[in-house]
C-alpha cells in the first residue's frame, strides 16, 4: 500500500486512464481526482506526483470519466450544469462543453456516463421544479439530442450505460427506483423496459454481467438484483455487515465490478475498509484494508492487476495491492 497527501482535505470522484493488457500496478496508469475546491488533479497512480491542475467548474464536481478510446481525454460533470471535456495534451482548459439551459439556467448535473462507442453523453440532474432529467448529447456535434423527465420523481443519483450495448442505459434516483431503458425506442415511455424498486433512496449502483445490478441505498443497505426480478436476490443492512465482519461497520463506501465479480466496500470511522465479494445469493468477506486512512473514505476505484485506489476525508490517496 502506498499513500500521499493532498492540498485539500476532501476528495470527490476518482477516475483512471485506461492502459494496456499488462494489468499490473507497475504499468503506471494516470489518475484524476476531484477536490472540494472544484479543481481536478492529475496524478501518477504509483508515485502520486501531481502533474496538472484543471480548473473549469464553478461548483462541485460530481463525476469524472476517462475515454476508453483516447486515454488523454477525460470528462467531468458538475453542479454548475456542465460536462467538460479535457485533453491532457492541450493544456488545462476544457476543449468541449455540454450543458442544457434551454428553459432557464443550466440544469445542475449530479452524474454522467458515456455509451460504449463514446458517441453519446448522458447526465442526470437534481430535482428542478418537481422534475429530474436525463439529458443526452451527441459528442460529434456537441448538440443536445433530447431528454427524459417522467421516469424519476426525485434527484438522479447515478447513470450507467450497458458495457456492451450502445443503447442500453440504467439510472437510479433518490426516489428509490433503478430504471432500465432501451434508447432505440421513440419515446421515454417505450424506452423504459424495467423498474427495480428498492423502497429507499439509491446512492450508487453497478450494472454487470447477465444484467445483475448491485446497489447501495441511502439507508446504508446493500441490495443485489437480477434485472428480470421484482425483488432483490440479496439485501443486507449495515448491522448485517457488522455481524458478517465481526467488526462495527459505520458506513458503506461503494459497490464495483472487478474480474467479472461484484464487490461491496464498507468502512469504519477510523479509516479501515472491509471488502466483500458477491457469491450467487451470498456476500462473502474478501479483504480488510487497514493502516491507510485515518478518517472516512469517500471514493474507491479498482485497477487492473488487483489494485485499488482510495481517497478519504483525511486528504490521503492510498493505492492498495490486494487479491480480487
Amino acid at each position: 500500500m502506498t499513500k500521499s497527501g493532498a492540498e485539500s482535505p476532501r476528495f470527490g470522484p476518482i477516475s483512471l486512464v485506461p492502459w494496456g493488457d499488462a494489468g499490473q500496478c507497475q504499468a503506471q496508469p494516470q489518475l484524476a481526482v476531484a477536490l472540494s475546491t472544484n479543481e481536478i488533479l492529475y496524478f501518477d497512480v504509483m508515485t502520486q506526483a501531481k502533474s496538472t491542475t484543471y480548473k473549469g467548474h464553478e461548483k462541485s464536481v460530481t463525476g469524472i470519466k476517462f475515454s476508453q478510446e483516447t486515454p488523454s481525454t477525460f470528462f467531468s460533470s458538475s453542479v454548475d450544469g456542465s460536462v467538460l471535456v479535457w485533453d491532457s495534451r492541450s493544456g488545462a482548459s476544457p476543449v468541449q462543453t455540454f450543458s442544457d439551459d434551454s428553459d432557464g439556467p443550466a440544469k445542475p448535473l449530479t452524474c454522467f456516463d458515456l455509451n460504449s462507442d463514446e458517441a453519446y453523453v448522458c447526465a442526470g440532474t437534481e430535482l428542478i421544479r418537481q422534475d429530474s432529467f436525463l439529458l443526452f448529447w451527441d459528442r460529434r456535434t456537441g448538440m443536445n439530442v433530447g431528454g427524459y423527465w417522467n421516469s424519476h420523481t426525485d434527484e438522479i443519483s447515478h447513470v450507467q450505460f450497458h458495457s456492451s450495448c450502445n443503447y442500453g442505459l440504467a439510472s437510479s434516483s433518490v426516489d428509490g427506483l433503478i430504471n432500465i431503458y432501451d434508447l432505440t425506442q421513440n419515446n421515454e415511455d417505450e424506452a423504459l423496459t424495467n423498474t427495480l424498486n428498492t423502497e429507499t433512496s439509491v446512492n450508487k449502483f453497478t450494472w454487470g454481467p447477465d444484467d445483475h445490478i448491485s446497489c447501495i441505498t441511502g439507508t446504508e443497505e446493500y441490495q443485489f438484483w437480477s434485472a428480470a426480478q421484482t425483488s432483490p436476490t440479496l439485501s443486507m443492512t449495515r448491522d448485517d455487515l457488522t455481524d458478517l465482519s465481526e467488526c462495527k461497520i459505520d458506513y458503506l463506501v461503494d459497490t464495483f465490478l472487478a474480474n467479472q465479480s461484484f464487490y461491496l466496500v464498507s468502512g469504519t470511522n477510523d479509516g479501515s475498509l472491509h471488502l466483500y465479494r458477491q457469491k450467487k445469493k451470498h456476500l462473502k468477506p474478501a479483504n480488510v484494508l487497514n493502516n491507510g486512512h485515518t478518517d472516512i473514505v469517500r471514493a474507491i476505484i479498482p485497477i487492473k492487476g488487483n489494485c485499488l485506489v482510495t481517497g478519504g476525508e483525511d486528504g490521503q490517496l492510498c493505492t492498495w495491492r490486494i487479491s480480487l
